[in-house]
């Protein structure tokens, strides 16, 4: 198993993928906005990140 992290950014091929995921895992009145967890993402200790198992976009995680 090959597990890749990659930071989450508009740069990020499967960017759409990833804001898809986060919008279509929660119902919608337990979500923050997205421009919310972005604004969130530019602090020092938030991250964003995307991983891949054998270089398929598995599950995003924040931290």
């Amino acid at each position: 198993m090959n597990l890749e992290i990659k930071n989450v950014s508009k740069t990020l091929p499967e960017y759409r993928q990833a804001i898809d995921l986060v919008k279509n895992s929660f119902p919608k009145e337990e979500q923050y906005p997205i421009w919310l967890l972005k604004l969130w993402a530019l602090k020092k200790n938030v991250h964003f990140w995307a991983f891949y198992q054998n270089d398929e976009f598995c599950f995003i995680f924040s931290s």
